[in-house]
């Protein structure tokens, strides 16, 4: 069997980022418009938005922070000249403030995820409310980044993409 195409990979990261992207503008819409729903209790909707508040922006941020990983290898291998493979992305100051911003943000949208399933889960307390909504406030940050990234390659020429290089980067 051989291993998979490095393009069908990216395009198939690239479909389940936009698609957890749409999913979380949607889980802070809901959030947003209706929180009496969500905190109102007891009901099997309000668990399903919980669960759904925690695992979605942690998937997000977890691809969004296996990119910026990457990306970063990708530049000390430039950095030293050994590029990781033919056609790999150079390494740009607009790059490395991108990467920098992003995986912060990703990081520390990972970290309420996680913390959220620990309290729920782990010491089976019944959860603290806010961890989840802290992850879908800045997985909201995250999914608007995203769906920026998506509407400025569908916009703009291959000539006008070179400045978007980084972990955003196609």
């Amino acid at each position: 069997m051989r291993p998979p195409d490095r393009e069908m990979v990216e395009s198939t990261r690239l479909s389940v980022e936009l698609g957890l992207s749409v999913a979380l503008l949607v889980l802070a819409a809901i959030w947003a418009v209706e929180p009496a729903f969500i905190f109102g209790g007891g009901t099997s909707l309000d668990r399903l938005w919980i669960w759904a508040a925690i695992f979605v922006p942690g998937l997000l941020s977890l691809s969004l922070l296996a990119r910026c990983v990457r990306y970063g290898w990708e530049g000390f291998r430039d950095l030293i000249g050994k590029p990781a493979y033919p056609g790999a992305a150079s390494f740009s100051l607009n790059g490395i403030f991108i990467t920098l911003v992003v995986g912060i943000v990703a990081s520390y949208t990972l970290w309420w995820s996680l913390a959220s399933l620990y309290v729920i889960i782990g010491l089976e307390t019944g959860g603290v409310i806010l961890g989840p909504v802290f992850a879908v406030i800045l997985g909201t940050v995250l999914a608007a980044v995203v769906l920026a990234r998506t509407a400025l390659y569908r916009i703009l020429t291959e000539e006008q993409q070179e400045w978007l290089q980084g972990p955003m980067a196609k």
